[in-house]
């Protein structure tokens, strides 16, 4: 009765490497939630999918250690991309930053000229421990 129970369980090897495409497909989904364009999320996302379901007939351990691979190394490269989108938006609100601004009198808290451990209370407290 136990041989008939675990006659449709999938060899060791081919639950991890279904394990390893899942999870590369999942993470190439998430590299596109940081993309600011959303035309360009929607295209990398169908791109995604189309090259999982034109490999979806790959059986072989040998030839989907390499897809996987391929995979990864479009993580980073898809990160790259909606990275330089967000990078790319983010510079467009700086220039209307109060950082610009020329004041007389700054009311925003920024340390003025000089270092502040270079004080003259600094150099005090350090001549008396001395």
């Amino acid at each position: 009765m136990s041989s008939r129970r675990f006659q449709n369980v999938l060899p060791l090897e081919v639950f991890i490497r279904r394990g390893q495409v899942k999870s590369a497909y999942r993470q190439l989904f998430r590299a596109t939630r940081t993309c600011a364009d959303l035309d360009l999320q929607r295209e990398i996302q169908q791109h995604i999918r189309d090259g999982f379901r034109r490999n979806l007939h790959v059986s072989e351990s040998h030839l989907i250690k390499p897809l996987i691979k391929e995979a990864l190394t479009h993580i980073q490269m898809v990160k790259d991309l909606c990275g330089a989108s967000v990078k790319q938006h983010v510079e467009v609100s700086d220039r209307e930053s109060w950082l610009e601004e020329k004041d007389e009198v700054d009311t925003r808290g920024r340390v003025g000229e000089g270092w502040p451990w270079e004080s003259s209370i600094s150099s005090n407290d350090s001549r008396r421990s001395s």
